[in-house]
């Protein structure tokens, strides 16, 4: 699943408008022949051609790998969710050639010793954690070592009573502004999540829940799921509060572990973008040029 998330990642890697030459931004043509309409971009250099022949001219004449730089700068107001994918991409690589290398050294050393090397860290209990995850139709990302949400994640699976218990990030906001905010570490999956949170609310002073009550009057506070996406252009998912995180995160797609704002009604749409599925958006999949060979694929330019 994680190699096929990862091919369609590079297939669908594209260069934006401020990425290319200013001099050639507004061609209509190809900047190698100079004579049929553009249909790819670089996605190291940003040449736009029209074909293999160009791409290949375009790459001996420039000295150019064809290959995107993965660790280009890009200016936060001009990342989208391609953007994240493709960093998204990176991460997870990076991450499993530090895993492949431990496990090659452990497997050096134990051959050295002349008997088995045990497995250290978490690597183990993390994939327990996705695969768990994955059982029940949720995409769960997790980020390298060292990270702070990674720290933080608190969320375990227990193969006994087949159950995940998740980390919950919980942001009570009016108008837009945080009032309060809690934290399930190991929160039971089939707890309903009003439950959950009426939990943490009861346990607050009384004029602390005084500030909330814009919230929780009538008609009923709103549950949104942050998506994966652009920091400058947050988009959720709403979550029904009726039910447990089994049912709440069906098709969704989680970052390390879920985080929930509570809101007025009133207030989405406007302060609060809701937005598709995001496992269809990070599945999607774009359409290449089949006959180049898949590190050589040129990117298609938006139309």
């Amino acid at each position: 699943m994680a190699d096929l998330l990862s091919r369609k990642r590079q297939r669908a890697e594209s260069c934006s408008d401020d990425e290319r030459e200013e001099d050639a931004s507004d061609a209509p043509l190809c900047q190698v022949c100079h004579r049929q309409p553009r249909k790819y971009c670089c996605p190291r250099c940003a040449t736009l051609t029209c074909s293999l022949a160009c791409c290949t001219a375009h790459k001996k004449a420039r000295g150019c790998d064809g290959k995107r730089d993965v660790a280009a700068y890009a200016k936060a107001q001009t990342m989208g969710l391609r953007d994240l994918r493709q960093d998204c991409a990176f991460i997870e690589s990076v991450e499993r050639s530090q895993l492949t290398a431990s496990r090659e050294f452990q497997r050096g050393e134990a051959a050295r010793l002349g008997g088995s090397a045990r497995r250290r860290g978490g690597g183990g209990a993390a994939q327990r954690l996705q695969r768990a995850a994955e059982r029940r139709r949720v995409r769960l990302l997790l980020m390298p070592e060292g990270m702070g949400r990674r720290a933080r994640n608190s969320s375990r699976y227990d193969g006994k009573r087949d159950a995940l218990d998740w980390r919950v990030e919980w942001t009570v906001e009016i108008g837009g502004d945080k009032v309060a905010a809690f934290v399930d570490e190991a929160a039971d999956e089939r707890a309903p999540l009003r439950d959950l949170l009426a939990a943490h609310v009861a346990a607050l002073a009384a004029g602390a829940r005084a500030r909330l009550e814009p919230v929780f009057r009538e008609p009923p506070a709103l549950l949104l799921l942050r998506t994966p996406g652009p920091a400058n252009d947050p988009a959720y998912d709403r979550v029904d509060a009726s039910v447990g995180l089994h049912l709440a995160l069906l098709d969704k797609c989680v970052i390390e572990y879920p985080q929930l704002k509570v809101v007025a009604p009133g207030d989405v749409g406007g302060r609060y973008k809701l937005a598709p599925s995001a496992v269809q958006l990070l599945f999607d999949d774009d359409e290449t040029d089949a006959t180049l060979p898949e590190s050589e694929v040129p990117t298609p330019t938006a139309r």
